[in-house]
């Protein structure tokens, strides 16, 4: 009796066609609403990511991303963003996890070394050699990542106190430090350094400029790094790295952490902060790999 109450319940939340997904043996829900798909209706954004993997994902893992990009589009976060490699794949076989969600083929990324790729979790680095190269060069290729909006977007579910970085630096700088060994975070984000104690480093990381001298650090949406650092550099002309920093065309400063998900693209607003990571993060609770 119970179970056919739960199928009536289910009945009405969905239409004819359309597929109740389970995973872990469980109805899988979003926002309180039971997660359905009609076959082969993903939105155009995540459609040319489907086509572009070799291995698919199943039903249930894809509606569960095409979900989220819905969501970044219908919110105006999509628009905003240059690049995004959701690291964090079904598989990386056949460079699937390096795929660049905004413009699949292009801007697609490079693993060195072998990070380590763990399904739904995303590369874990060594810390000494292995990195991921980006190639997207922001002075080349940003179209709405500029001097005076500009982002960077990560998540991380490794909590790593060391003094390396996440992005580009040298002659002209866009990095993260989510944690240092003396529990401090730090951000460059086209202008001078900005700081702020920080004793755990994983989460999601938005680093975000939205005005001349208007620099933030967001992590699992509040505020935690708040500057005023005027514009002093030019768009990096070297390609940033996850798991490492580019110095001029150098690996260098290599990070342990595991990295789920990498983006850049034009300077986010608190409210652009609250849905990039209400969808993401959702998407990873529901796949039982989530942080906060």
């Amino acid at each position: 009796m119970k179970r056919l109450l739960f199928l009536l319940l289910l009945v009405s939340q969905i239409a004819f066609g359309q597929k109740v997904f389970t995973y872990g043996g469980k109805a899988v829900t979003y926002g309180g609403k039971v997660l359905t798909v009609t076959p082969s209706a993903y939105c155009p954004e995540y459609q040319a990511v489907y086509d572009a993997y070799t291995t698919k994902p199943s039903d249930a893992v894809a509606a569960i991303d095409n979900t989220m990009v819905v969501g970044l589009v219908s919110d105006g976060v999509w628009v905003k963003l240059d690049v995004v490699w959701v690291y964090a794949s079904h598989t990386n076989g056949a460079g699937e996890a390096l795929i660049n969600w905004k413009l699949p083929g292009t801007y697609d990324a490079t693993a060195y070394n072998a990070p380590t790729f763990t399904a739904y979790e995303g590369f874990l680095g060594n810390g000494t050699t292995q990195y991921i190269d980006c190639n997207w060069v922001p002075s080349v290729s940003a179209v709405n990542l500029s001097l005076n909006s500009a982002s960077l977007i990560i998540y991380i579910r490794t909590n790593v106190g060391n003094d390396t970085y996440h992005g580009v630096s040298g002659t002209n700088r866009l990095y993260l430090l989510p944690r240092s060994s003396a529990n401090i975070a730090y951000h460059q984000i086209l202008g001078a350094q900005g700081s702020a104690a920080n004793l755990d480093g994983s989460g999601m990381y938005v680093v975000s400029r939205t005005a001349a001298a208007v620099d933030k650090t967001y992590r699992n949406k509040a505020v935690l790094i708040n500057a005023t650092n005027a514009v002093t550099y030019a768009l990096p002309a070297y390609s940033p790295y996850s798991l490492a920093l580019n110095n001029n065309g150098v690996a260098t400063g290599f990070r342990a952490d595991q990295v789920s998900l990498y983006a850049f693209g034009a300077g986010l607003t608190q409210t652009d902060v609250n849905n990039i990571t209400d969808y993401y993060n959702n998407a990873m609770r529901i796949l039982g790999k989530n942080v906060f």
